[in-house]
């Protein structure tokens, strides 16, 4: 019986990520000079932003039903962590460099409330983006793609564990040059870099009627897109009490003397 092996790679949601070297920020406990041990499951908590890898299914063990034989699969996959775009890595390159240099004042001034370790991270944090990177797929995001495709085939040996063929499988991306990576780098993980190179796909189409339905949905854009209330939730919190109290342990901390606003930096 012939086996279709379908799986479109529909990588469409735009997803801002990029791991900058880690700051520890301290307790305000400098007599043992401990810091919080964020780096134990800070990156864990990064909502959308959180990098794949430390919150993946490890569990690749063949997926086995009764009285079931898998015949298809398709699959709907986001794009891997990428740079962000100009307009942030030049905030990162200016602003967050002014930021740093303030504290770095109020650490030699003995102002800020950091400890030993956090204070060495940020004297000695330096940007690590070019505006040539913008929108670009990280190398994590690489090893993200990679990764899932070989935990796919372990769980579906039988759909993607055999050899490519344009007639067994079909594959897909949109029109961004992070997706049209991020496609390469998960047949890398299917087939290997001899076979990724060539396998075949159909040309990206920038209004894609499946992996970006929403930019021909008249509603979404009238009543999502372009509508300030959509996001009325998040405004909200910007002004919550809960933020504002962040906001002021965090500029304690630092030594910075007026409190910082959300956004600023």
């Amino acid at each position: 019986m012939y086996r279709s092996h379908s799986f479109v790679l529909g990588l469409y949601i735009s997803f801002v990520c990029i791991l900058i070297t880690p700051v520890t920020i301290g307790s305000d406990n400098s007599e043992t000079g401990e810091c919080f041990k964020v780096q134990d499951y800070f990156w864990k908590h990064l909502a959308s932003k959180t990098p794949y890898r430390y919150v993946a299914n490890r569990n690749d063990s063949q997926l086995v039903f009764d009285g079931c034989q898998p015949k298809k699969i398709w699959a709907i996959v986001r794009h891997g962590t990428r740079y962000p775009g100009s307009k942030f890595i030049n905030k990162m390159r200016s602003r967050l460099v002014e930021l740093q240099l303030s504290i770095v004042d109020n650490i030699n001034e003995g102002k800020a409330k950091l400890c030993q370790s956090a204070a060495e991270n940020i004297t000695m944090w330096t940007p690590q983006m070019e505006l040539a990177d913008s929108k670009r797929l990280a190398h994590e995001g690489e090893e993200e793609m990679i990764e899932l495709a070989e935990r796919y085939q372990n769980r579906y040996p039988t759909l993607l564990g055999i050899d490519y063929t344009n007639s067994s499988f079909d594959f897909r991306c949109t029109a961004t040059e992070r997706t049209k990576q991020s496609k390469y780098y998960f047949l890398i993980g299917l087939f290997g870099r001899r076979v990724a190179h060539h396998v075949w796909a159909p040309e990206p189409i920038y209004k894609d009627p499946i992996l970006r339905f929403y930019k021909l949905c008249s509603k979404w854009l009238k009543e999502v897109h372009k509508n300030p209330k959509a996001i009325r939730e998040c405004e909200a919190f910007k002004q919550s009490q809960h933020l504002k109290d962040v906001l002021q342990s965090v500029s304690l901390r630092l030594g910075v003397k007026e409190t910082l606003s959300y956004g600023k930096y």
